[in-house]
């Protein structure tokens, strides 16, 4: 394809977030998060096209692998509303950290676009079994030293990214 529109957008190290429309429009936007200064830009085609999107349901994440840390943020919408190239601020929700000498090795999370079309299954006497599949959760894979023997353990850790709460 060809390049319909360029735009510099000046930031620091950054992450970058596809928006979930609201409403009837299916416009495709994304956030574009510097960590490192607790902002965020959204970005659309046009300015108009922002009023589409649900910032106030969109939560993000950070993964700080040196540091065995897990923090969870939400873009603020300003009084004055939303404009292409002007900064978000970025609260900072909850941060999770490990225990100490654990040092993260991988993290994944699902795709949030993702539709799961089987959420039952039904089982040989007749009942269902329901899937919980919960869109905001990550996994962590962490790498430490057993208190106890000293040998190298792999620690895997669900986390809740609204919440920040551990949910195994």
């Amino acid at each position: 394809g060809a390049v319909l529109a360029a735009r510099e957008v000046g930031t620091g190290s950054s992450h970058l977030v596809r928006l979930q429309p609201s409403g009837p429009s299916a416009l495709q936007g994304a956030l574009l998060v510097d960590f490192e200064a607790s902002q965020a830009l959204a970005l659309a085609e046009r300015p108009e096209d922002l009023s589409h999107f649900d910032l106030g349901s969109t939560f993000v994440y950070s993964v700080d692998d040196q540091g065995g840390a897990v923090s969870g943020y939400r873009a603020s919408v300003p009084a004055s509303g939303l404009s292409i190239g002007s900064p978000l601020p970025l609260t900072n929700l909850w941060t999770t950290n490990l225990a100490p000498g654990q040092t993260i090795v991988a993290s994944a999370a699902p795709n949030f676009f993702q539709k799961v079309y089987s959420r039952t299954r039904v089982l040989g006497d007749r009942s269902a079994l329901y899937k919980y599949t919960n869109p905001n959760t990550l996994f962590v894979a962490a790498e430490g030293k057993d208190s106890e023997s000293g040998e190298k353990k792999l620690f895997s850790y669900l986390v809740d990214t609204v919440t920040g709460r551990m949910l195994y």
